[in-house]
Order: structure tokens, then C-alpha cells, then sequence
């Protein structure tokens, strides 16, 4: 069981570990803004000669410049993403909107959506499709607003309207659920190249799916406050992709040696 330990403890503790302190007052205050575990567990590793002890002449300084660092990393990526997901949303919505319509009643239809995907709880098949369309009817039926006067005084709660209420991995996963032409349509708006030429063209389509994962996953992990400068997504990376590739000078040869995975 962790106990708990007062900030006086804590600057003792990071003396004991070798650990310099420029400004003690500082350093408490800091502690009892950010955190212990934030400020000295997530970037002592870099500092550390052995398990518990600090390199001489490491201050407490450094290690606040790194969280300071990785918070204004996370600042970008979370701006980044968050205008990316406006995008998505709206793109989405104008394309449901304009091939299933405007009313809950069709949009909202199963058959419309590919509806495959699943995982196993309590050996039985929970279908992500499922989750998505009872997490819509819950937004569209809440007391917030929008959805609340788009309901009453409009007698629906179109997508643009709708999408509001819903999480970027709603968003994600919504579009994974969607059938060819409407992913299409998407990625020529977003890429704001021909549906044609998504069509004829792989590559493009990959390297939507593989950015889109991406941009999930940094989302999620800057949403949760997790370290950014140093993340590395085991699951999702970039397919090898001459139009992505090339504006890096990335060969194939160099992309099997690591390079532009990640």
C-alpha cells in the first residue's frame, strides 16, 4: 500500500536519491500544483544512474523543465487534434446527411453502417455499431443543449447537431463503420482530392485509415495526461506510402530500417 507523504517528506525523499534542489520553496510549491508522481515519476528515468539514484548534478529543475516540456508537447497535439476532430465531425455529418437524410429515423438506421465489428464480454459478441447507436439515441434524447431544442422545436436532431455531443473515438469508430461510399466521399473532402482518384488510388485510402489511428491514439493520450514526448504506438503505424513517404525522402529500404513508421 502507498502511504501518503507530505511535501516536506517528499523534497527529503528526492534529497536522499542524490537529487539537487536550486529552489527548495520553489520546488514544493510546484509538488503541490503538478504532483509528485507527475513531475518525478513520469521523466526521472532519464536522470536516474541506477534504480534510485539521480546522476550527480541533476537538479529538480531539470526534471520540472522536462514536464513543462512534454505539457507544451501535449498542448499542440491536443489543438492539433482537436481541429482535426471539428473537421471529421462536420465532413462526416455533411455525408450521412446527404445520403441517408436528416432525421434520426434514417441516419440512425443499422442497416446503413456495416455493423462487423465486435470484441467478446461474457462470451458473448458485443458489436461496436451497437454501443455507437445507443450512445447517439442518449445524446439526442438528453436535456442539453442543442439536442434539447433541435428536438422540440424542430422535431429532430440532425447529425451536424447530434455529432456535437459525441467523443472523437465515437467518431472514429463511426466512421470504421461506415460503408465504402461514404468513407470515400470523406477522405476526397479531407485530402480535397477527386472521389476518382481515392478510388483508383490505395494508397490514399491507407493512408487515411493509418493517420486517422494515429491521431486516435495521440488524442487519447494527451486527453488522459499521458507522457507525449517519448509515446510510441505498438498497434498503429504508417504503411509504407510513396505519396506520404516521398515528401520525406523515406525509400522503402529506409522505412524497413524503421524509419516513417511511427
Amino acid at each position: 500500500m502507498k502511504k501518503f507523504n507530505n511535501i516536506d517528506n517528499q523534497i527529503e525523499l528526492l534529497k536522499s536519491r542524490n537529487l539537487r534542489i536550486l529552489n527548495e520553496e520553489k520546488a514544493k510549491e510546484n509538488l503541490k500544483l503538478y504532483g509528485y508522481y507527475e513531475i518525478v515519476n513520469g521523466y526521472k528515468n532519464l536522470l536516474l544512474k541506477d534504480i534510485d539514484t539521480y546522476k550527480d548534478g541533476v537538479t529538480f529543475e531539470h526534471l520540472f523543465s522536462l514536464f513543462k516540456l512534454d505539457s507544451d508537447i501535449k498542448d499542440i497535439v491536443l489543438n492539433i487534434t482537436l481541429e482535426f476532430e471539428i473537421i471529421l465531425k462536420n465532413v462526416l455529418a455533411y455525408e450521412i446527411s446527404k445520403k441517408y437524410g436528416v432525421f434520426e429515423s434514417e441516419y440512425l438506421k443499422r442497416e446503413n453502417y456495416k455493423g462487423k465489428r465486435f470484441f467478446i464480454k461474457e462470451n458473448s459478441k458485443v458489436f461496436h455499431l451497437d454501443i455507437l447507436l445507443d450512445k447517439f439515441n442518449l445524446i439526442k434524447n438528453g436535456n442539453s443543449q442543442p439536442f434539447r431544442h433541435y428536438r422540440e422545436s424542430h422535431n429532430h436532431v440532425p447529425p451536424w447537431i447530434l455529432f456535437k455531443g459525441a467523443t472523437f473515438g465515437n467518431m472514429y469508430y463511426f466512421y470504421m463503420e461506415q460503408k465504402v461510399e461514404v468513407k470515400n466521399s470523406v477522405i476526397s473532402t479531407i485530402f480535397g482530392v477527386s472521389t476518382r482518384e481515392i478510388e483508383e488510388i490505395k494508397e490514399l485510402k491507407n493512408l487515411f485509415a493509418d493517420g486517422l489511428s494515429l491521431v486516435y491514439q495521440f488524442r487519447n493520450r494527451t486527453a488522459h495526461g499521458g507522457r507525449v514526448y517519448n509515446f510510441t504506438t505498438y498497434r498503429e503505424y504508417i504503411r509504407f506510402n510513396t505519396i506520404f513517404h516521398s515528401k520525406s525522402c523515406i525509400s522503402n529500404k529506409l522505412y524497413r530500417f524503421g524509419y516513417g513508421k511511427k
